[in-house]
């Protein structure tokens, strides 16, 4: 991943690609396309460090944008009840299947983003970020979202 944020900030003939580049033209690049970029803070492309920051608004905004040019990001990620990080959640409330997202977990922070089907037979677009989760407490929070995520699987029409 931070090769592929590296190759945003090719320069000129000559000029070697720089971090710096490629964090200026990220964030180009999302508002050319739309997305909200305003408190997005990409210090490289693994998403690890602490000084990367991202609204949920943004994400969302990413996720849409990323669906309406067909489903290759949402094939790439975990399905829940099925693989990867989402095989041992929304295995019930008819949920299996409907989920596509990543998980995001860092010291005190818990994230999911991707797509739900909805009763309605809608994609949704969601991400869910919480911040200063204490470890105790990691558990219940992931079970809340798991629930919010439920919900939104129950709608009958978009919001």
């Amino acid at each position: 991943a931070e090769t592929l944020f590296k190759h945003l900030g090719v320069g000129g003939p000559g000029e070697p690609a720089s971090f710096s580049r490629a964090q200026t033209r990220a964030v180009e690049l999302l508002a050319a396309k739309g997305v909200g970029a305003e408190g997005v803070r990409i210090v490289n492309g693994s998403g690890l460090y602490e000084q990367t920051r991202a609204t949920a608004a943004a994400l969302v905004g990413l996720l849409v944008v990323a669906e309406q040019r067909g489903p290759a990001l949402r094939d790439t990620l975990a399905v829940g009840g099925k693989s990867g990080t989402l095989a041992s959640r929304f295995r019930r409330g008819g949920l299996r299947g409907k989920v596509h997202a990543k998980t995001g977990t860092l010291d005190e922070v818990l994230s999911l983003a991707g797509y739900v089907e909805t009763r309605g037979a809608e994609r949704l677009a969601f991400a869910v970020v919480l911040n200063d989760v204490r470890p105790s407490r990691a558990a219940k929070m992931r079970a809340a979202i798991d629930r919010l995520v439920g919900r939104l699987a129950k709608l009958r029409a978009a919001p």
